[in-house]
């Protein structure tokens, strides 16, 4: 599937579906992901365009993921400092794009 934010800000909360295996983030929007109620541990993510915030809240987790890409064109931000926002499992590949920790790990 792919999500296209072509501008300003979707922000989305709740499971992300276990039949839904990749998603493909692209456009210059922003989709920010909030706190999950399930862990879809199949998932795979790329962000191709735009960014994609991670946003967890204190002792929630945004998603058990198995792989999260970020190509040339696309930005990762963990933007909340007190919850988790990806697990130690994610395969994460950087193909030319940027990962912003916000200041999480100094």
């Amino acid at each position: 599937m792919t999500l296209t934010v072509k501008s300003n800000i979707l922000f989305t909360e709740g499971t992300i579906a276990a039949g839904n295996t990749t998603i493909t983030k692209s456009g210059a929007g922003t989709w920010v992901i909030g706190n999950q109620t399930g862990v879809n541990a199949a998932l795979a993510l790329a962000v191709n365009g735009g960014t994609l915030a991670f946003n967890a809240g204190s002792g929630a987790s945004v998603l058990g993921i198995q792989t999260l890409t970020v190509s040339s064109g696309g930005t990762l931000v963990m933007s909340n400092a007190t919850g988790t926002q990806i697990g130690g499992t994610v395969a994460l590949v950087i193909s030319g794009g940027t990962m912003d920790l916000n200041w999480r790990y100094r």
